[in-house]
């Protein structure tokens, strides 16, 4: 089955140029092109820019660019870049600073790993005999 001729060249908000698909495995050196979204090694199916060293990875390219949380009663907006002066931002979820893209409110500055913006809500785990719900801020108060 061939690939949809629109698959395979995209134009995306967070890049200028058009990006192309193509399948990458990361050379063995220090020079590691990464996805400019998760920040993580890019490698398999990615898309990737010819003018200049800008890379996302499949899945990235596709995030919605707004969507509500159960964080948050806004809409949040997906940002190619954080909206700070310095660069970075820390993840409500994780607590982790990040530079790439994030999930963002302005009205509340809550900001989320794109990672982290879809994590499941409760697990179950093999660990512990209740369910695991994810929280957003200390359940235990000042304590934690």
């Amino acid at each position: 089955m061939e690939k949809p001729e629109a698959e395979l060249l995209i134009n995306h908000f967070s890049h200028p140029h058009p990006l192309k698909l193509v399948s990458f495995k990361p050379p063995s050196t220090l020079n590691r092109l990464t996805c400019s979204a998760c920040t993580k090694q890019a490698s398999g199916v990615i898309y990737t820019c010819d003018s200049c060293n800008y890379c996302l990875h499949k899945p990235c390219s596709k995030m919605p660019q707004h969507f509500k949380h159960e964080a948050d009663s806004h809409t949040l907006s997906l940002l190619a870049a954080p909206p700070y002066p310095e660069g970075a931002f820390e993840c409500n979820a994780c607590g982790t600073k990040g530079t790439g893209f994030c999930y963002h409110c302005e009205n509340c500055h809550l900001d989320l790993h794109t990672v982290c913006a879809f994590l499941r809500s409760s697990v179950k785990s093999n660990a512990h005999k209740h369910a695991l719900n994810l929280c957003f801020e200390s359940p235990y108060g000042d304590k934690a």
